[in-house]
């Protein structure tokens, strides 16, 4: 098997898995790892499982599932392959199909006048209270836990949500 057709068929987390890495912080399509060439107290490791592969801050190197088995078993490219063609792409394909259609779920609960004294802070904080006419206050769900923020609707049909700890989008992105 080559290597193209392995990055295309094995996920980054079954290898790194493999090696008993786990990760230290994760949100569905990312998710944070520590190093895998040092001991470090804030992980480092970018991990993307919809492009496969993963970015270490601390040292500027990019990594796909290959490379990763060469730096944690120190072996050739070679070697790297005969590890990575023990694993079941067939498995492989329906984790990774799960993790791209993975999306978070969410409901709109209420759209009503900036009314909230949080908001109202913040958008003074932001020097646009005078503005305040033109967003609107939006409570929603978001994976089972209840938010809110400022929000206006994108070109797009979504909503463009704001407050002082997040900045999200529910919806379609411009």
């Amino acid at each position: 098997m080559n290597c193209e057709k392995i990055k295309q068929k094995v996920g980054i987390r079954t290898v790194l898995e493999s090696f008993n890495l786990f990760p230290v912080k994760e949100n569905g399509k990312t998710a944070f790892y520590f190093a895998l060439d040092r001991d470090e107290k804030i992980p480092s490791l970018s991990v993307d499982f919809i492009k496969n592969k993963a970015f270490d801050f601390g040292t500027g190197k990019s990594y796909d599932v290959i490379s990763i088995v060469q730096q944690v078993n120190k072996c050739s490219v070679s070697e790297a392959l005969k590890y990575l063609g023990k694993f079941d792409f067939s498995i492989q394909d329906q984790k990774q199909k799960g993790e791209i259609t993975t999306r978070p779920h969410y409901r709109i609960l209420e759209i009503k006048r900036i009314g909230h004294p949080v908001l109202m802070q913040y958008l003074k904080s932001r020097k646009v209270y005078q503005q305040r006419d033109l967003v609107r206050e939006l409570h929603y769900e978001l994976n089972g836990k209840n938010y809110f923020g400022i929000a206006f609707e994108n070109n797009s049909g979504g909503f463009e949500i704001r407050n002082e700890y997040s900045k999200i989008c529910l919806g379609k992105r411009m």
